[in-house]
């Protein structure tokens, strides 16, 4: 059979049974992502191989056929993550997250390299790792967060931190790996000057590239009003990206990372593009997921030693101490100082590519840093999105009904009969009348519990600020104890802004609604429904069921038709 039908029937097996273990871990409350390696670890060559040798040869080789599905995921990634670095977030979270990003990559860097050169006493292999370590693996802390609609500053946090882990690893390695090229060679100065020149040179064309690439999708993006044509560009373009790259000899992340941050500064459609691009990226991540877990070198484990295990040790307290140290300085929530470094534990795809990249290079100083990263990558993986989904669990960023819910499907039997339902129904054969589904689902389970909340005694200017970054356009207002006492909108506000001596003389309980609607955390969704069409609102605050109508979150109805939706498939 020749080669290609191989690699095609391989890609959809692999498929189908990340679909089938996706759904398979969800029921213990494990994110799908997880699954979606165990299935490219059941269909590795090394579990082929214990039933036919031959075959397991040949689906090695048809994974390295199907590697340009791992570089296009990468691609959409690195474009995603980008997509966090909008001004306007920035300008929200301000210095605060520089300040965490900056304290998270020196701590990691510092815990790992400290602790592997005084167990080796090797400089060179102790920096390579101090900076692979910062690296985060995008793919899955994205999969994990959209997979579970989770939304709140932790959220927010760990998109970007992603993103600037990501960056300052590359620009480290740009900058120190000539050096530690020159320490394990001894090179000479000006060898080593020419090395770093070109290291810098190839980082700038990557931002130029990127910038380029971004600046012209949003160009041609204008000309075009149907969106399946905005994603055929969209994706056009990040191939043309990863191309590019791949020619130029540099990195495809950096490139569409940059692009990415470009189109959602200067694109008029940005947002769209992305929500557009959601349409159609589970596939490629679930392969790239796959093909990850299919390659994972298992027989490493017993060889990585203490080097593995101290890497490990510092990469998690770097990334936890890190984030928590630099959270105090910001004076970030308490729930991101608590709960944001675990989020950041996954690791992949960059640390590989530079551990890769070293072995080109020197292959004594390769063979130690490559066995020791595709080693502990397997740990990683596996540990890094159950952190994910305990870190905006524990913050309380997901919605009740996401981690009770489970997208079980109708069982074999119940949907072998509708199947012979249809097809009587076709065939004109009266049918006899199927079950319905009467379970139902209350506000508490749908509620956001992460809450922007204005207390009584604000200030109009910090009002404003509430009012300017946030999604929604109505915010509950609580005493000092927490009571649901009324809602603010812009409307109540903006006459209040034309007079300049009651502007600073307003705070929030004299603007407030007090006769806003609310809802109880008991009530159904239909009552919900119900209260939305009749006070025709988009949002209201949930307060428990006792006299102190204490705020105990906020209900959308986007969120409560997308419960609808659910029901009936």
């Amino acid at each position: 059979m020749p080669e290609f039908m191989i690699s095609t029937l391989y890609l959809g097996a692999l498929l189908i049974l990340c679909l089938m273990m996706g759904r398979f871990v969800s029921h213990f409350r494990v994110p799908k992502v997880t699954g979606y390696l165990l299935a490219g670890i059941l269909l590795s060559p090394s579990a082929i191989n214990i039933f036919s040798n031959v075959l397991s040869q040949r689906i090695d080789g048809s994974i390295c056929e199907l590697r340009f599905l791992c570089d296009l995921a990468l691609g959409l990634i690195a474009f995603s993550i980008g997509g966090e670095f909008q001004n306007e977030r920035f300008k929200k979270m301000g210095k605060k997250i520089i300040t965490i990003s900056l304290c998270e990559t020196f701590a990691t860097f510092f815990l790992v390299f400290c602790s592997l050169f005084f167990f080796t006493t090797n400089l060179p292999v102790a920096i390579c790792l101090g900076i692979l370590a910062i690296a985060t693996a995008p793919a899955a802390t994205l999969l994990v967060l959209r997979e579970y609609d989770s939304e709140g500053v932790v959220t927010n946090s760990l998109l970007i931190l992603t993103g600037l882990n990501n960056f300052i690893c590359l620009t480290l390695f740009t900058i120190c790996f000539p050096t530690v090229i020159a320490l394990s060679h001894g090179e000479s100065s000006t060898t080593f000057i020419l090395t770093l020149f070109s290291s810098l040179g190839s980082m700038l064309v990557s931002l130029a590239a990127g910038f380029i690439l971004g600046f012209l999708l949003s160009v041609f993006e204008k000309r075009i009003t149907k969106a399946n044509e905005l994603i055929v560009l969209t994706v056009g373009t990040i191939i043309l990206g990863i191309g590019l790259a791949q020619m130029l000899n540099v990195s495809p992340l950096l490139v569409n990372l940059v692009m990415g941050a470009t189109v959602i500064n200067i694109a008029k459609k940005g947002k769209m593009l992305f929500e557009e691009l959601k349409r159609i990226d589970l596939p490629i991540y679930a392969a790239f997921f796959a093909l990850s877990g299919a390659s994972l070198h298992w027989d490493l484990l017993s060889v990585v030693g203490g080097v593995g295990v101290l890497y490990v040790a510092g990469r998690v307290a770097g990334k936890v101490l890190g984030v928590f140290y630099g959270a105090v300085q910001a004076r970030a929530s308490q729930s991101l100082k608590r709960y944001g470094g675990c989020g950041l534990l996954a690791q992949a795809g960059v640390a590989l590519g530079l551990a890769l990249l070293i072995e080109d290079r020197d292959q004594k100083l390769g063979e130690v840093v490559s066995t020791t990263i595709f080693s502990t990558v397997i740990v990683f993986e596996i540990l890094g999105p159950l952190a994910v989904r305990w870190s905006i669990v524990k913050s309380g960023e997901v919605k009740v009904i996401k981690l009770i819910h489970r997208d079980e499907g109708t069982p074999f039997r119940d949907t072998f009969r509708e199947i012979i339902l249809r097809l009587r129904h076709s065939l004109g054969i009266p049918v006899w009348k199927s079950k319905q589904f009467t379970g139902e689902v209350l506000v508490e389970h749908v509620m956001r519990t992460h809450v922007e909340v204005i207390h009584e005694e604000t200030h109009l200017d910090q009002i404003l600020k509430v009012i300017e970054h946030s999604r929604y356009n109505l915010f509950p207002v609580v005493n000092e104890i927490g009571e649901f006492t009324g809602m603010i909108s812009f409307q109540d506000i903006r006459d209040v802004l034309y007079d300049g001596i009651m502007k600073d003389l307003v705070i929030a309980k004299d603007v407030a609604n007090p006769a806003g609607p609310f809802i109880h955390s008991k009530a159904t969704i239909n009552e919900a429904l119900d209260l939305f069409e009749l006070e025709k609102t988009d949002l209201l605050p949930v307060i428990d069921d006792r006299e102190t109508k204490h705020l105990m979150g906020i209900l959308t109805q986007r969120d409560v038709l997308a419960v609808f939706k659910g029901k009936k498939r």
